[in-house]
């Protein structure tokens, strides 16, 4: 095995380990915007108070049922969408951020006394809690040691997602520039999720399979490098050899 092949080889390896950073480092990030928005409701509560709507505490509360009811039917929707050849995780994943998107920009700039869109905007953000189910697996890319410790980092993350609009609501600006300005990160985190999240599921034994031929083929390598050089080592034995028979003849 040459210099070159080690090096090639090592390089693969160190990129499929730099590919599962980035799927932690990108579950991780989305958990902590998105799946989890739905339980900042009170802060959001507390803005529609401040600006003075006309809505009473049933209506509002209505507005939370909605949402809640969401969150928990869309990690049941979002794991059956998840499994189908037809979604698969890239594509299931992408629609629950785009859902949480569009949520957050309909709550931007719908009118403090308008129910109806504030509860189709939270029933959309809602739905942005099936990303977490689908960004789970990614723990298992990663030695079984370390599993629980990422998988308790995501509940960890989804936690943090719970403070976001708690956050938005401490900017001194209206609701339409704080909350549009986090609809469009999440609209951008959609589109990153089509780029760096596998077709259908997060699988290590694929990755397993392909360093194991990689290293089948370096030994091969070496193995036949190994019979060259015996044969040339042959080879020259058996050409001094008949020299010294010509010499002795001579």
């Amino acid at each position: 095995m040459t210099i070159d092949d080690s090096q090639h080889s090592q390089a693969l390896k160190t990129g499929k380990q730099n590919d599962r950073k980035l799927l932690l480092a990108f579950a991780f990030v989305t958990i902590s915007l998105a799946p989890g928005l739905v339980y900042g409701w009170p802060a959001l509560r507390r803005l529609l108070v401040e600006e003075g709507t006309a809505l009473i505490e049933k209506e509002i509360g209505a507005i939370f049922t909605v949402g809640s009811w969401s969150a928990q039917g869309g990690m049941f929707l979002s794991g059956i969408a998840r499994d189908s050849r037809f979604c698969g995780t890239r594509i299931t994943t992408a629609a629950c951020i785009l859902a949480a998107a569009m949520g957050c920009t309909g709550l931007a700039f719908a009118g403090k006394d308008n129910q109806s869109a504030l509860i189709i905007s939270f029933f959309l953000v809602g739905i942005g809690s099936g990303a977490q189910l689908c960004l789970q697996p990614v723990a298992g890319l990663f030695d079984e040691t370390v599993q629980g410790t990422i998988l308790s980092s995501m509940s960890g993350a989804f936690q943090i997602s719970g403070l976001e609009f708690l956050l938005l609501a401490q900017i001194p600006s209206d609701r339409e520039i704080s909350l549009g300005i986090f609809a469009l990160c999440l609209f951008m985190l959609a589109i990153l999720a089509l780029k760096v999240l596998p077709r259908f599921h997060f699988s290590s034994k694929k990755v397993e399979v392909q360093l194991d031929e990689e290293e089948q083929d370096e030994s091969n390598v070496e193995t036949e490098n190994k019979s060259l050089a015996i044969v040339s080592d042959d080879d020259c034995d058996e050409s001094e050899t008949s020299q010294k028979e010509e010499t002795e003849e001579a």
